[in-house]
């Protein structure tokens, strides 16, 4: 992480303010851990004191989506099944935060179970994107992007089990990461598609992403393809000199609203700057992704919720119970079909990468945030904002969000995507990108 001068006690007081002044109408954070995230920035400056760093994130704020345990704070998975739970343990990827010197601010808003992409939670109220309030922030890691984006953490957790860390990044003006699947342990994190889902860091630059990729990274699987926290943060310079990025001349672009899509081009134009070679390819099967993957998530989320459905429907929302039921009539000849489709998509992307392209760029999501409405037109809205996401959730590659522009005021977000452990590779591009450019650095006006 990019630790600044100041301590951690002012930085997290500052936080803390911030959170006590605007997140009433933000609705950001379901708890807020103020007393023991002050202990901890106390002793991270005593440590300062004593000549010594705790690690990576030594006295950063850092906030945890609510589906992520957290030892001794509620984890509600932003439903009303869960609202009471206090979570006895640590998730590792907490853990490991903890070890690397993190605070621990409190615990963000998110779609109810993690089953949605607009954050709208009918059990603690709907967050609200910075940019324009009557906006959504997109999910189901909205309350970890809203948080980072008016600056009431400095960095933060989500998971994204198809869009869900990447799409709010967009949509915010914020940086987020879906990392390689595997590479972070999603133990003591609400599943939703076990095999999708990925836990994942966001903050405002790519910088400091990495060091928080770094310091949560499983090292075991990691290990093995050869990816190491040292590696993610030395490899950061690399710049894009020779690269092959390819810009896809399919549904990516033509599916994007106008200004999206020129704001992404025009990106992809000053990595070329930068020494970029682009290219124009394409992977088939890129626009069915999301319709092969859809039911087998849909599946997969049903089965985990399948005894709360026939006891207790009326307690979930009306949006995400509606979303959940077409998953209990999947046949297993569908499902299996589905998972022979994914498979043989996984291969043709590693292939891709090894042989046409370094990485790919397309737009983060098709349209800027759409306004705030209720849970009528959930599935609609949120299958539309998360559809160029999908190909990387399948793929279980690492793809990365960053701001490129603005239309009308919103953020736009640029996505990159690569094969499966070139985590490194995406960060690299992310960064050279940051480097010639200030959209990360705009803030929205709060006053």
């Amino acid at each position: 992480m990019i630790v600044g001068a100041e301590s951690s006690v002012s930085r997290t007081e500052a936080c803390l303010d911030r959170i006590a002044r605007l997140d009433p109408d933000l609705r950001a954070f379901i708890t807020v851990t103020g007393e023991t995230a002050l202990d901890a920035a106390r002793a991270a400056d005593a440590a300062t004191r004593e000549g010594r760093n705790t690690g990576l994130l030594h006295g950063v704020p850092i906030a945890v989506k609510d589906c992520i345990d957290v030892a001794g704070v509620r984890c509600t998975h932003g439903s009303a099944f869960f609202a009471g739970n206090i979570s006895a343990v640590d998730a590792p990827a907490v853990a490991r935060l903890r070890a690397a010197g993190a605070v621990l601010i409190g615990k963000a808003n998110m779609h109810e179970f993690a089953y949605g992409g607009t954050t709208q939670n009918a059990v603690f109220g709907g967050c609200r994107n910075p940019w324009d309030m009557t906006r959504i922030p997109g999910g189901s890691s909205g309350g970890s992007a809203v948080a980072i984006a008016a600056g009431l953490a400095e960095g933060a957790l989500g998971s994204d089990t198809a869009s869900s860390i990447r799409m709010p990044a967009a949509l915010t003006g914020t940086t987020g990461l879906r990392p390689t699947g595997g590479s972070v342990s999603a133990d003591g994190v609400l599943p939703v598609s076990p095999p999708h889902d990925t836990v994942g860091p966001m903050a405002r630059s790519v910088g400091e992403v990495a060091h928080i990729q770094a310091a949560i990274l499983d090292e075991t699987p990691a290990a093995a393809r050869g990816v190491t926290p040292a590696g993610l943060l030395s490899r950061l310079d690399d710049g894009v000199s020779g690269l092959r990025l390819a810009v896809p001349d399919d549904f990516f672009f033509s599916e994007a609203d106008p200004g999206v899509a020129e704001a992404v081009l025009a990106a992809a134009r000053v990595l070329e700057e930068r020494g970029a070679r682009l290219v124009t390819r394409a992977i088939a099967g890129a626009a069915e992704v999301q319709a092969n993957m859809m039911p087998v998530l849909f599946a997969d989320a049903a089965s985990f919720h399948r005894e709360r459905l026939a006891t207790e429907p009326e307690t979930f929302s009306a949006g995400v119970r509606n979303r959940l039921r077409p998953g209990l009539d999947m046949t297993a000849i569908d499902y299996a079909e589905r998972l022979r489709w994914l498979e043989a998509w996984r291969t043709r992307c590693d292939a891709f990468f090894d042989d046409e392209a370094d990485a790919m760029i397309t737009p983060t999501v098709p349209i800027t945030a759409p306004v705030i409405q209720d849970d009528a037109n959930l599935t609609f809205v949120s299958s539309r904002l998360s559809r160029f996401c999908w190909a990387w959730a399948a793929a279980r590659a690492p793809a990365l969000s960053v701001p490129c522009g603005f239309a009308e005021g919103l953020p736009i977000g640029m996505q990159i995507g690569s094969g499966r452990w070139q985590d490194a590779r995406v960060l690299a591009i992310g960064h050279a990108y940051q480097q010639a450019t200030d959209w990360h650095r705009i803030t929205p006006d709060l006053a």
